[in-house]
């Protein structure tokens, strides 16, 4: 059952929502001339699609980030992925004429990566993994993977596809296209290998990569060794496009992955690792890998909220967390949006673990329990706006909204981010 209720939304809302629709409405006018944009806008460019069910927003930005110094270059805003944001993409990049343009590619129905890809029409194709997503939509791994293959199936003959070696539903996808295809993994029949030299927080991901018998060693600011998938992805295309490897280790070390996933911030005293973005329960397991492996002189605590695309009842999935979790952190603190039938006391699960139904009821109890010295991860999904967990702890007050009704907005930017 919801706990959603009209007088969550605040003052002013629908005036926000009115003027998205409103944008919106002219982003629907101007998609047929996307075709007609695209081919006279941008006659030379080249079009990077990237797709996967995680880590595609962290490669597609790291792509254009080390791009940039040797091409002109545009990507998509955020990780707005659907139909309309190419429209937002191609006017963006109009005045720029840039050689390359990269477009992330979301799949959220059978059939829209397949519809995206005929306005994009790339050049390439950039796939990370496949995973448990929009379980509705897609009940099985084949389901997803063929949903992904669209894109690379869409890539002419004279492009090339950059290909997860490692996954073997990524894999199998090079069968569907008779383009170039570029493999990256850990083993030793990737083009392009790579392997880490380990990433406990404190430490940053470190590794190396190696393309024809030359290694390259790189460091980055990205917390976790998982994202070794999203940078061997960007790295393997940025090679493809004529970027010295030099060059590519440079760069990493100055890329800063985008907020809501595992982005650290300092907040008196106390690390926040912002992971709140997305908590799909095939992905979980790497963040909470982090939390576990993490060096620190204070507490570890996890703040966990909604977690999507699995089958069962929430409520077996949170106590299994606690399960695995027992032994390695000092604490867990849950916020159950929706409520299953099932009973929601399992505190004695975990003996620091902590179940509230409120997200203001949560930051409180949450709040009078830090002390300096403390590691914090943060895991939810957006509709959780769980930003607010750092937001609200470097000043007060802050929203304590359950259901704002401004479900693509982040918190940081947000007007009625200091209106409890």
């Amino acid at each position: 059952m919801s706990t959603k209720r009209a007088s969550d939304a605040p003052p002013g809302v629908w005036r926000r929502k009115l003027a998205r629709w409103w944008g919106l409405g002219w982003l629907v006018v101007a998609q047929p001339l996307v075709p007609a944009l695209r081919r006279w806008g941008f006659p030379r460019t080249r079009f990077v699609g990237v797709t996967g069910s995680v880590g595609k927003t962290t490669a597609k930005n790291l792509l254009v980030h080390l791009l940039r110094p040797h091409r002109k270059v545009v990507g998509n805003r955020g990780t707005i992925n659907a139909g309309r944001s190419f429209v937002r993409t191609l006017l963006k990049g109009l005045p720029a004429a840039p050689e390359v343009v990269v477009q992330e590619i979301g799949a959220s129905r059978p059939g829209s990566v397949a519809t995206f890809t005929r306005q994009v029409r790339p050049h390439a194709a950039v796939v990370t993994v496949v995973l448990r997503e929009h379980y509705r939509a897609f009940r099985t791994l084949e389901a997803i993977a063929k949903e992904r293959g669209d894109l690379v199936a869409a890539i002419p003959d004279d492009g090339f596809v950059v290909l997860n070696r490692d996954d073997p539903h990524v894999w199998g996808m090079r069968e569907r296209t008779g383009a170039r295809v570029v493999s990256f993994g850990t083993g030793p029949g990737a083009d392009l290998r790579w392997g880490s030299h380990g990433a406990s927080w404190p430490d940053r991901f470190a590794g190396w990569f190696e393309v024809g018998g030359k290694r390259t060693e790189f460091r980055t600011r990205l917390v976790g060794e998982h994202w070794g998938v999203s940078v061997a992805a960007a790295v393997a295309t940025a090679l493809e496009l004529g970027v010295p490897a030099e060059s590519v280790a440079r760069e990493l070390a100055t890329f800063e992955g985008p907020w809501g996933r595992m982005r650290p911030e300092v907040i008196r005293g106390v690390t926040f690792l912002d992971d709140a973005y997305k908590a799909g329960w095939d992905a979980l397991p790497y963040a909470l890998e982090v939390l576990k492996a993490a060096r620190t002189s204070g507490r570890k605590f996890l703040v966990l909220g909604s977690i999507s695309d699995h089958s069962g009842k929430n409520e077996r999935k949170y106590r299994k967390i606690a399960r695995d979790l027992a032994g390695t952190i000092d604490g867990m603190w849950v916020l159950r949006r929706y409520v299953d039938g099932e009973d929601t006391s399992v505190e004695d699960q975990h003996r620091e673990y902590r179940n509230f139904h409120r997200i203001g009821d949560l930051l409180d109890d949450l709040y009078a329990e830090l002390r300096e010295g403390d590691l914090v991860l943060v895991k939810g999904a957006s509709v959780d706006h769980f930003e607010r967990v750092r937001l609200g702890y470097a000043e007060s007050p802050v929203c304590r909204r359950m259901n704002c009704g401004i479900n693509k907005s982040i918190c940081d930017t947000c007007a009625y981010l200091r209106r409890p």
